[in-house]
């Protein structure tokens, strides 16, 4: 398993449920990203290398992989990319990073991430005929592995459905009209969405909000939604990231998701919510019905559109101007032609 730069979001959630599920004797080796969380599931059999967040040590991590591969083994790439040296196993490289095959603006990210994404789409590239087999979760992610990188690849999405806690209805009330779940990455649309209820607050209508942005990773935009908040008095509440038990409590004490997020490979908070058994309001874009229907869509660049999607959903009529006749223009133009 070669995971060195996975350690949150989906891609981690994801990640722990694979290394839980496979079986000690099939998993030889693992090569991790060290902010990630040691998953208690593995053996001490196992043999574990850590990998830090920089470029020196990522390389270092694929000169590692050379000497642990085997012909008999099957290495897994879990994090986008393929190794940069030819192995003597079979690779099989899951993309799930749609920024790494769709050559899209990086706007609103930092120099940083921006340099580094670059750099990841210039490695993928040029290293993608050391990857023997191609897995991405969605149809969508098909095509555009196609189209950006001319190579086929296989849809098999997974996810591990955790058993649903039985909440005694008393105590799991419909705190929050509405939940987002998500990191604070641009893409992720949080600025459209809280421009959505500021023209909702406009209209004197305040439905609540749920978010789950940790203040740590993005505390620009947690001060940024809160003194908006404060401003406009709106109904916006930040829980911060949460485990999944309480996660599926939050899921659960909502009256429905919504999604504005504007690129994403899978979207793992949908499979979430169905299986909460709550309504989704997202995005009308692919990667949403590749896995769910959900019951409102919008355009996630428009945030009248979200907030008509909201309207709509909780059965408020949008209080729209109704066309009139030319005569009645006329009156309202001049209105001594009606004496």
């Amino acid at each position: 398993m070669h995971a060195p730069n996975v350690h949150q979001g989906g891609g981690k959630t994801l990640l722990l449920q694979l290394l839980k599920a496979t079986k000690d004797k099939l998993l030889v080796a693992t090569i991790l990203d060290r902010r990630l969380v040691m998953p208690e599931c593995l053996s001490d059999e196992v043999k574990s290398i850590y990998v830090k967040s920089s470029l020196m040590s990522r390389i270092v991590a694929e000169y590692q992989l050379v000497k642990l591969a085997t012909k008999t083994d099957v290495v897994f790439c879990f994090g986008n990319l393929p190794p940069i040296l030819r192995l003597n196993s079979e690779v099989v490289l899951f993309i799930q990073n749609r920024y790494l095959v769709n050559n899209m603006p990086l706007n609103g990210f930092s120099l940083k991430y921006k340099l580094r994404i670059i750099l990841e789409r210039i490695w993928l590239k040029s290293c993608i005929s050391n990857a023997d087999r191609i897995i991405v979760q969605t149809n969508s992610m098909k095509n555009l592995v196609w189209r950006s990188l001319k190579r086929k690849s296989e849809v098999i999405p997974f996810y591990t459905f955790n058993k649903i806690t039985s909440y005694d209805s008393k105590v799991c009330n419909k705190k929050y009209d509405f939940i987002y779940v998500a990191t604070g990455e641009p893409q992720k649309n949080h600025y459209n969405l809280l421009k959505a209820w500021e023209i909702l607050a406009e209209e004197k209508i305040f439905p609540s909000l749920c978010l789950t942005l940790s203040y740590e990773k993005y505390p620009s935009l947690v001060n940024y939604i809160n003194d908006a908040s404060k401003k406009n008095g709106l109904n916006v509440e930040n829980v911060t990231e949460k485990a999944f038990q309480e996660m599926n409590f939050l899921y659960k004490s909502s009256g429905a998701l919504i999604y504005p997020s504007t690129l994403e490979s899978l979207g793992l908070p949908l499979i979430e919510a169905e299986q909460a058994g709550i309504p989704i309001i997202a995005s009308e874009l692919d990667y949403v019905r590749d896995i769910v229907e959900p019951h409102e869509t919008f355009d996630p660049c428009s945030p009248l559109s979200i907030s008509r999607a909201v309207k709509r959903f909780l059965r408020i009529k949008n209080n729209s101007g109704l066309i009139m006749p030319a005569e009645r223009f006329l009156l309202e133009l001049i209105p001594e032609l009606g004496k």
